[in-house]
């Protein structure tokens, strides 16, 4: 008899780990005599491929993001995941942008300490053409602790 596959534990979680849970995945399959044993840990920083932007008290964290080579008229929206570093709950409160081509939806509830929250960054081609280098200032709720991101994209 063949080993039943484990797409669907694996997929849901997955899908749990990204709620925030942590899971560990341990299976069991025999080969002969032999068991092997295959554990993984999965947790949602883990598998998290965009950009971390770690808020840090009495800091300025700055970090870039990189839109690619594009053509004029594209839109382009990166996640960025905020993560708070300091003791108490942050809010990001309002951004300010050297362009008008580049906003960010920031997410509107406080962020516990060591916890995390996403926002889109979105960057607008529709006129520009060349490279582009923009600046977006983030405030939150302690004024000690703001993030700045560069935001880079060429326009074709």
């Amino acid at each position: 008899m063949s080993p039943k596959p484990r797409t669907i534990i694996v997929a849901a979680a997955l899908t749990a780990a990204a709620a925030g849970a942590a899971y560990i995945l341990s299976s069991h399959s025999r080969d002969g005599a032999n068991v092997v044993d295959d554990t993984h840990s999965i947790t949602a920083e883990a598998r998290f491929y965009g950009i971390t932007v770690e808020l840090c008290k009495g800091r300025r964290n700055c970090d870039s993001v990189a839109m690619g080579v594009i053509h004029e008229g594209e839109r382009v929206v990166r996640t960025i995941r905020f993560v708070n570093r300091t003791s108490e709950p942050l809010t990001l409160l309002d951004y300010r942008s050297s362009c008008g081509c580049t906003s960010i939806d920031l997410p509107r509830r406080a962020i516990a300490p060591e916890a995390y929250a996403d926002a889109e960054c979105m960057f607008d081609s529709r006129g520009e053409y060349g490279a582009k280098l923009n600046v977006v200032e983030i405030a939150t709720s302690d004024a000690s602790t703001t993030a700045v991101l560069l935001v880079e994209a060429e326009v074709e």
